[in-house]
């Protein structure tokens, strides 16, 4: 019980201070991209923006073979294109486009 109260306690005074708020309005921002001069606070998100210099589409649907930078788009694209409303198969829509 100790150590609920603790936690609780640390985080309502991170939540008093603003600590990581205040972290994310500083101008000072470690990690930039080189090409771009974007920066982020955190250093997995240097990598991914990466990705939008490069030109590189290496995630690709394994049944249309349409490929996407962002593992994210090609998630979207196979939940939104090839998964029923009612049910969790997979199913096959025809692209109007490719007819």
């Amino acid at each position: 019980m100790l150590a609920i109260v603790r936690s609780a306690t640390k985080v309502s005074n991170a939540k008093k201070t603003g600590t990581w708020h205040k972290l994310s309005h500083t101008p000072r921002k470690s990690h930039v991209c080189e090409v771009g001069y974007k920066s982020f606070i955190c250093k997995s998100k240097l990598p991914i923006h990466m990705i939008s210099h490069t030109g590189i589409r290496a995630h690709f649907c394994d049944i249309c073979r349409i490929a996407y930078k962002y593992k994210q788009d090609l998630k979207n694209h196979t939940k939104n294109r090839y998964r029923s409303n009612t049910s969790r198969t997979l199913i096959w829509r025809p692209d109007p486009n490719l007819i």
